[in-house]
């Protein structure tokens, strides 16, 4: 067929995101408590994130958590977990009180991190790609919704 790569190539593209995501997907997991505590006091010293700063520790590091294990298992090529960090992170912002602008904002900031994190530990380009595309689409399926 006329212009769609043939099976093999589109084979061996898998299997080197699987193998790319494989030397991630411990990074992210070895890092997580330090990548966490990293983002919640660069959290706790932005002026601009003054609601977000008032929710407690375990609020905030179940947040976190979640929204890590959601990237990671979107960059393995799980898609949904794209929609489902956004449902959960829109209904746990609506039931704490915190504005979108705040939310988006320090997704943000996470995502900064993360890159971070990844580019330290070498990832390449289509991971880091993927990261970075996990954060955009999360941010605006949130401003789409609320």
């Amino acid at each position: 067929m006329a212009g769609q790569p043939d099976l093999r190539e589109r084979v061996l593209k898998k299997l080197e995101v699987n193998v790319v995501v494989d030397s991630v997907a411990p990074a992210l997991d070895e890092q997580r408590e330090s990548l966490i505590s990293g983002y919640i006091d660069r959290v706790l010293r932005d002026p601009h994130l003054e609601i977000l700063r008032k929710i407690s520790d375990a609020e905030f590091q179940g947040l976190a958590g979640y929204i890590l294990t959601s990237l990671r298992d979107y960059v393995g090529g799980d898609e949904e977990a794209l929609d489902s960090c956004g449902n959960f992170i829109g209904n746990t912002c609506f039931q704490l009180s915190i504005p979108l602008l705040e939310t988006c904002y320090a997704l943000y900031l996470l995502d900064d991190k993360v890159v971070a994190l990844l580019t330290r530990e070498g990832a390449g380009e289509e991971v880091l790609g993927r990261s970075r595309k996990f954060f955009d689409r999360l941010v605006l399926e949130l401003l789409r919704r609320y």
